[in-house]
């Protein structure tokens, strides 16, 4: 599968959201709760954005891309294209120095170099900068 259904719908929605127009965004993401079961009050409005948990349109748009989404690789960049640093202070087992563990979305760990000993090596048209 190349693009679902719900990835549009949220794709639109967040461009809502940027846009403003935060009753069509958040029509979208109750197209998706609803066709997951959820109903009442379990729906986002404009008027029950506090009681969920979210400060803006766009908060609940991107926490519904990332249970929707979840483990398809979407987490990262959604982060990223809205300027949110990466917050990796989850307690766990893993995270053994303790603390936050916070990477600002326009810090160096953010950027895939492009490994030099393969592309170079492979394309002639590709040169090392001096």
């Amino acid at each position: 599968i190349f693009m679902r259904l719900s990835e549009v719908l949220l794709n639109r929605a967040e461009a809502y959201a940027h846009l403003g127009m935060d009753d069509l965004a958040l029509a979208d993401v109750n197209t998706i709760r609803e066709r997951a079961g959820l109903s009442g009050d379990e729906l986002v409005t404009t008027t029950n954005l506090a009681s969920h948990g979210f400060a803006s349109v766009l908060d609940a748009v991107l926490n519904e891309r990332r249970l929707e989404l979840a483990f398809e690789g979407f987490r990262r960049d959604d982060l990223l294209r809205n300027k949110i640093d990466l917050d990796r202070s989850y307690s766990s087992a893993q995270n053994v120095k303790g603390g936050a563990d916070v990477y600002p979305f326009n810090g160096p760990r953010q950027i895939y170099y492009i490994p030099a000993s393969v592309e170079i090596a492979y394309n002639p048209l590709c040169k090392q900068n001096d």
